[in-house]
């Protein structure tokens, strides 16, 4: 049985009649790479936030085993916040090799780390630039590298790709998947959903400030994909008259790209049937059984105001 890293209990942070946060009980175990998803404003960052100890809940706790904080303290924990904080007057280096100071590393083990974590986010070519000097795209990585330079036990990364290109991006998932196979964990938002659900093992959805799920990654997307959806290719394009009266008969239509379509079939309506509806208007060509992927799931369900 894996051992919890962070538990929160029953954490609340209100501001005058509204909850930013309501009443979220969650866990992280060693091992674990946890997502985060959320719309913005949806509670993503104020959960982080008070994780970091940077915001007081109005109520609850945040409870880490002890025998991890009591170890090493700062060095237990790698934060990146959604905005940028950074020693403005000092170079990338500095800045990065400030992290492995602060998290009690020796020196020459320090400037180690510190060029790991420049050639990870790929910034070792800016060492000597000051960091006001930088695009937004490369301040995002010079926080990053600073947040993970001491290699924590837990990682707690707020919108850590924003900015970064697609290679890159996927090198710091990489790493931070490696680190969880070695016992640490990773608690990590991003709007790149794909990217959520290729190195991440579970997830978290948030909405309102309230934890509508939170379990394992595949199993969400297994149990929530609705039953009868179909990747459909059709002879021709589907006017919008036609699909509002599919969606009579309960047929929900979803356009894809050029003549590919989703299908989300009543449980009282099977292939037959759908053949049947559809004769008059458009012929299909192909018909394929879906799982949908975390991106889809997503999107499917926040258009319909709800995930059961």
């Amino acid at each position: 049985m894996k051992k919890d890293i962070l538990e929160i209990k029953n954490i609340s942070l209100k501001y005058d009649n509204h909850f930013a946060i309501k009443d979220i009980n969650l866990s992280i175990a060693r091992g674990e790479i946890v997502a985060l998803v959320g719309h913005n404003g949806a509670g993503k960052s104020s959960l982080f936030n008070i994780i970091a100890g940077i915001q007081e809940p109005t109520s609850g706790t945040v409870e880490f085993d002890q025998s991890f904080i009591e170890e090493r303290l700062f060095s237990t924990i790698g934060f990146s916040a959604q905005s940028q904080v950074m020693d403005w007057y000092t170079n990338v280096w500095d800045n990065v090799y400030l992290g492995s100071q602060l998290a009690g590393i020796k020196a020459k083990r320090g400037r180690e780390l510190t060029q790991q974590a420049l050639d990870l986010l790929n910034i070792t070519n800016l060492k000597n630039k000051p960091v006001d000097a930088l695009s937004g795209g490369q301040q995002q990585r010079v926080q990053i590298a600073r947040a993970i330079v001491h290699q924590p036990d837990f990682y707690l990364l707020d919108e850590p790709t924003t900015g970064l290109d697609a290679d890159t991006s996927n090198y710091l998932l990489s790493f931070l998947r490696d680190e969880a196979a070695q016992g640490k964990a990773v608690f990590v938002s991003s709007h790149d959903l794909n990217l959520l659900e290729t190195y991440c093992n579970k997830l978290v959805l948030i909405d309102a400030g309230e934890i509508l799920y939170a379990g394992d990654l595949q199993q969400f997307l297994d149990e929530h994909t609705p039953k009868q959806s179909y990747q459909v290719t059709v002879n021709q394009a589907i006017g919008p008259n036609v699909i509002a009266q599919l969606m009579t008969a309960d047929v929900e239509v979803v356009p894809l790209e050029s003549l590919q379509y989703r299908f989300i079939l009543n449980q009282d309506c099977d292939l037959t049937q759908l053949f049947q509806l559809t004769e008059p208007f458009f012929r299909i060509e192909a018909i394929d059984k879906e799982s949908m992927f975390l991106r889809d799931l997503y999107l499917h369900y926040r258009q319909r105001g709800t995930i059961e």
